[in-house]
């Protein structure tokens, strides 16, 4: 009975981890959980502003829990003259934007909402600059900048190439969606977090050791 038990718990054991597989390969949620986790995913969409439209405003902003589920997701009214929607990518159309809240509403939502907690993403540092605030760094865990991610230069890969790679999943073949965008980051960051959180747990029990030492 002993060994019957251990079989069926191994099998279940395998088909929940090949099904969980399944959904991250389909960037769909885990679970059902909606709830705000320690682990939060955040992603940004921009438009250009200023001449050529070179400089970046946030038009779009996708919060997702550990789950993968989207606990915000809002446009936001950008204040200076939008001269490139950059729709190709970003998906944004001037009828998006016609109605949506003001950016510094957008902004403290987002803020309070990660505040505390640890926040997943792709080159999070531009996000970042278009919301206007500063996470702390030890609370940021980046997939363009974990060692283990990218190429063999030491240079950030791009977000759909991880994913293609990692996850097996097909992304930002057209205008980028960023609950999409936010899982798939989040989902890499699944894949690695034992040895990325190992990694960040003995960094800093090094550094409290040369404290000591000094």
């Amino acid at each position: 009975r002993a060994e019957s038990q251990q079989w069926f718990d191994f099998v279940c054991s395998s088909t929940s981890q090949d099904m969980e597989m399944a959904r991250m390969q389909r960037l769909e949620p885990l679970s059902s959980d909606v709830s705000v986790t320690q682990i939060l995913a955040l992603d940004c969409e921009m438009v250009g502003v200023g001449a050529g439209g070179v400089r970046s405003a946030l038009a779009r902003v996708c919060v997702c829990n550990s789950s993968g589920n989207v606990l915000l997701d809002s446009f936001v009214a950008v204040e200076e003259r939008i001269t490139d929607y950059r729709t190709p990518f970003s998906g944004i159309r001037p009828e998006n934007l016609e109605h949506a809240p003001p950016f510094l509403e957008v902004q403290g939502l987002v803020r309070d909402l990660v505040r505390g907690h640890t926040v997943v993403g792709h080159a999070l540092y531009n996000d970042f600059d278009v919301l206007g605030f500063i996470h702390p760094a030890h609370d940021v865990r980046d997939t363009a900048n974990y060692p283990l991610l990218r190429n063999a230069g030491g240079r950030p890969r791009k977000l759909r190439h991880l994913a293609k790679e990692i996850l097996g999943a097909v992304i930002q073949t057209g205008e980028h969606n960023p609950a999409e965008d936010a899982r798939a980051a989040l989902y890499i960051y699944h894949q690695f977090a034992l040895d990325w959180e190992g990694s960040l747990i003995r960094r800093r029990e090094d550094g409290e050791q040369e404290q000591k030492e000094t």
